[in-house]
């Protein structure tokens, strides 16, 4: 009893750590508890701190959950800057083709978004497009470690990239 309340404590101090640290942000905070927990139980777990403050969390046989500790602040546009961006034709025909095939459109409030996401093996196919519409977008492609499939067990690598919300979109 006494060692299944260390390990609680442990895994109750690493959770308020890791959240802090904004290390992992997919999870709520039982399930973080009980996962860190476990590993904590079986004492299978690292962290790696490596190129562009990513922090990666590789447990027992390759899971690795990653994000961004240090998120970088994206820039607003305000609505003066949001109406000088205009669409050439050549760009508007490219997104109505992708909006055919796998492209997202999000629109919250007045303007739409667009987000661009591949499996990593498209990363070439996406960087492309990344080039073609780097001017409307606040930031560059990022990649993203899926969780385990609940199924499969697989695990996905996924580049994606957001343009700015816009009223040349909507």
């Amino acid at each position: 009893m006494l060692a299944a309340a260390k390990y609680i404590g442990a895994g109750l101090f690493l959770n308020k750590y890791i959240k802090e640290m904004g290390i992992i942000t997919i999870f709520s905070s039982i399930y973080v508890t009980a996962f860190i927990i476990y590993f904590l139980y079986t004492h299978l777990f690292d962290l790696y701190l490596i190129e562009n403050n990513y922090l990666l969390l590789t447990i027992s046989g390759g899971l690795i959950v990653s994000s961004q500790s240090d998120k970088p602040k994206l820039k607003r546009l305000t609505k003066e800057e949001q109406k000088q961006y205009i669409i050439p034709d050549n760009l508007q025909q490219i997104l109505v083709g992708l909006l055919l095939g796998d492209l997202w459109a999000d629109k919250r409030g007045e303007n739409t978004r667009f987000r661009f996401k591949q499996g990593i093996c498209h990363e070439a196919y996406l960087l492309h497009l990344y080039e073609l519409f780097k001017d409307y977008c606040p930031q560059t492609p990022k990649t993203q470690i899926s969780l385990p499939h609940k199924k499969t067990g697989n695990i996905y690598k996924t580049i994606l990239f957001y343009t700015y919300s816009l009223p040349c979109f909507s």
